[in-house]
């Protein structure tokens, strides 16, 4: 008989463990019930009744699954669709195509929606003289209507909304040439 301390859970328990061999007699182990025992071959052993030893099989080997294939990488997104070519779902008819970011020249600037929305209304149109601060469009966000100012004074160079329009947030909406005065 072998002797062991045993912490689980960090309780500490004294085991006493019976060692079983293929000779070993019931009289040898009388009054004793192991509930488990390992034999010397290394083979587990259990009690079948009081000192009597009956051979248990080895406990299965585990399987070992192979590891799962690592998931596709996403496909790349579409290439942009630039704001005045319908980002924005807002392009009239018969206005001018001006691309978002590749205005003819330095002196155009790009007027954008600052929030997605609905157009209301729109105040100005090709040709129009505006000044700092003048409405060009006015845009429903949020329960609330929105006067986009041109921040710029110049000349309207295009209109690429129209009423009733719905626009994401940075949709371009007017383009102005700035002017000297």
């Amino acid at each position: 008989m072998r002797k062991f301390k045993v912490v689980v859970n960090g309780r500490e328990y004294d085991v006493e463990v019976v060692e079983v061999s293929e000779t070993t007699e019931p009289a040898a182990n009388a009054g004793q019930h192991p509930v488990a025992a390992v034999g010397t071959d290394g083979v587990g052993v259990a009690a079948a009744g009081p000192g009597v030893p009956q051979r248990v099989a080895p406990a299965p080997t585990p399987v070992l699954m192979p590891a799962p294939e690592p998931a596709p990488k996403p496909a790349t997104a579409p290439p942009a669709v630039p704001a005045a070519a319908g980002a924005g779902g807002a392009m009239p008819s018969g206005a001018p195509a001006v691309r978002a970011g590749a205005l003819p020249d330095a002196s155009v600037k790009k007027v954008e929606a600052p929030l997605a929305g609905t157009i209301l209304s729109v105040r100005a149109a090709e040709g129009d003289r505006v000044k700092v601060g003048d409405v060009l469009v006015t845009l429903e966000a949020l329960k609330l209507e929105n006067e986009i100012a041109s921040p710029h004074s110049g000349v309207v160079r295009s209109v690429n909304v129209k009423p009733g329009d719905s626009v994401h947030a940075g949709a371009l909406l007017v383009t102005v040439e700035e002017t000297g005065s």
